[in-house]
């Protein structure tokens, strides 16, 4: 199974079950009171709560999800049609979580993404089986072992990403130390040089200059 098809199976679960309840939420025009979108571009012309979000960034988080997350774009925005405040709230939990994985590749923002909303099928499902006939509870409770299971593939996918990056700036790291380290005499050269070319430009009667690198300098010695 691919990512892709992972998050179908969560994020779509979650976003139907709302489409269901939309009927029953508020009325579109309370909704469109304070709304600038317009209804071909859904979620596109609103800002996010306390300003995070603009039109631009919410639009590009659109563009991604019909490009990599065809099925949930179009629950989205058929949601948005039936009722735009339960839409609105949906998209700004994804936001919110889109928000904090954009940077990464697109496979991994599919795989971090799913991880988030899994927890949200997994406590909906659970709710299922609270309530449901002795008869049904079997298969919830293959299903609710399915989404755990999702899960841990997709927290592993993305700590295994996060484990890599981080070598790979602890290797940059090293190698930048390792480089001083070897060029320790030439630093130690160039920072008395600076020191003596500012006591220099000091002396009486000179200009003023700037204060020479010290320690705790953004220079710091060329370091």
């Amino acid at each position: 199974m691919n990512l892709a098809s992972t998050v179908r199976a969560a994020l779509l679960m979650v976003v139907a079950v709302t489409a269901t309840m939309a009927t029953a939420a508020l009325p579109r025009e309370r909704f469109a009171q304070t709304s600038s979108a317009p209804a071909s571009r859904p979620f596109a012309g609103r800002m996010s709560p306390r300003g995070e979000g603009g039109p631009q960034e919410r639009q590009e988080l659109m563009e991604f999800l019909r490009q990599n997350m065809p099925e949930l774009a179009r629950q989205l925005e058929a949601l948005h049609k039936a009722n735009p405040a339960v839409a609105e709230r949906q998209f700004r939990q994804i936001e919110g979580l889109y928000r904090r994985v954009k940077d990464y590749p697109p496979e991994l923002r599919q795989a971090a993404l799913a991880r988030g909303w899994l927890n949200v099928a997994i406590l909906r499902t659970a709710q299922q089986l609270r309530a449901a006939k002795p008869e049904d509870k079997p298969k919830l409770e293959e299903r609710i072992k399915a989404l755990i299971s999702e899960q841990f593939d997709k927290e592993m996918i993305v700590r295994q990403y996060e484990l890599e990056r981080l070598t790979k700036q602890l290797a940059k790291l090293q190698e930048q130390l390792d480089q001083h380290k070897a060029n320790r005499d030439k630093i130690i050269q160039n920072k008395l040089q600076r020191v003596e070319r500012w006591t220099s430009a000091t002396q009486p009667g000179s200009q003023p200059a700037s204060q020479p690198a010290t320690e705790n300098s953004p220079e710091r010695g060329g370091i």
